[in-house]
């Protein structure tokens, strides 16, 4: 799964999921969904970053603790449910004191309850964490180079591994288009430090994205279509978390 530094956690889809109508209220209040999500989530992320400020996780392959930061946080499912519905409680809020409509008022308050609940949930299943994050990679640069490929629009998406083998989050979908007679030539940019290779995903439509190359392509490196596209795996989504840290509970006896 995705870092919660990747990007917000949730997505409109995932508003959606909850709200079948919210498209329509952000359009006739003129709220922007995708700045709520964004706001959203540095409100969420405080609340996590200081829930883990003090907090150490031991390293069992070294002498030394490591503090804990947002930067290695997973976006989980339940992270992912609580940012949605906080969103969703930022979006009705400012509907309702633009109008003070009742209607509104009511999904505020409901969705503010609802994301309270969430993120009481959250600590209490714990806040997953990775311990070599590998953050989500940044759109590819594309191009093409001489060949014999007819024109066609392509779908990318690439994705940075560590020298342990972990894969980050692909990068967002992006298309390009090729013209008549050439190849189409990808390559990562903005490599993280811990990055020791990359992976590249190419489909005709964003549903049918595969793995293209073999080995790891260094990073620097660019990957050139060869002939037509192999049926390699769809992308990643990004690491699991390693370990969960929860909200300690202290029971008075009595």
């Amino acid at each position: 799964m995705a870092l919660f530094t990747d990007g917000p956690p949730a997505r409109i889809a995932d508003l959606k999921r909850h709200e079948s109508s919210i498209l329509e209220a952000a359009r006739s209040e003129g709220i922007d969904l995708q700045t709520k999500l964004e706001l959203a989530a540095e409100e969420v992320g405080d609340e996590i970053l200081t829930f883990l400020l003090g907090r150490e996780e031991r390293d069992p392959h070294a002498a030394r603790r490591r503090e804990i930061g947002l930067r290695s946080v997973a976006a989980t499912q339940t992270v992912r449910r609580w940012h949605a519905l906080h969103t969703l409680a930022m979006v009705y809020r400012d509907a309702y004191n633009s109008q003070l409509n009742d209607r509104f008022e009511g999904k505020w308050r409901e969705y503010a309850r609802l994301a309270a609940a969430a993120g009481r949930q959250a600590f209490e299943i714990g806040i997953g964490v990775v311990r070599d994050p590998v953050e989500r990679a940044s759109a590819p640069e594309a191009g093409w180079t001489a060949g014999s490929n007819a024109s066609e629009t392509y779908y990318l998406r690439v994705s940075w591994v560590d020298g342990a083998g972990r894969e980050g989050a692909a990068s967002f979908p992006t298309t390009y288009e090729t013209p008549a007679g050439s190849q189409l030539t990808v390559k990562a940019v903005n490599a993280p430090v811990n990055a020791a290779g990359w992976n590249v995903f190419v489909g005709s439509s964003e549903s049918t994205m595969g793995q293209q190359n073999g080995p790891l392509l260094v990073p620097g490196e660019t990957w050139t279509l060869a002939g037509g596209l192999a049926a390699g795996r769809a992308p990643g989504e990004g690491q699991a978390p390693d370990v969960f840290v929860v909200r300690e509970t202290v029971l008075r006896r009595g």
